[in-house]
């Protein structure tokens, strides 16, 4: 169950997920895709959908032109600035600053 939640969160982290929706990718209640998560990944499967999101702007902001505010959007979040603060929080630092580095 949980290399298919996998396969979902990566097939669709640009859209708004849910644990509900994850929870109908493999046919289990909430609480199971939970448990099951924890118990092979360590993290929550939102924790997880939020740190490969995080992985796939840092991926975007090495090697492409687009804007920050192009990375946050593909990339599935809802705002700039809740991207800028998960992305600081995770990271270190501002996606600008990451940018520059790389």
């Amino acid at each position: 169950h949980v290399k298919k939640i996998l396969g979902f969160i990566q097939q669709n982290y640009a859209d708004p997920i849910s644990l509900k929706d994850l929870a109908s990718s493999v046919n289990l209640c909430e609480r199971e895709v939970q448990r099951a998560f924890r118990n092979v990944i360590h993290q929550s499967p939102i924790q997880y959908l939020i740190h490969y999101r995080i992985e796939k702007a840092c991926q975007l902001l090495c090697s492409g032109n687009q804007s920050i505010i192009e990375i946050c959007n593909s990339c599935g979040f809802s705002s700039p600035s809740y991207f800028s603060k998960t992305f600081k929080k995770i990271m270190g630092c501002q996606p600008k600053e990451y940018r520059k580095s790389r």
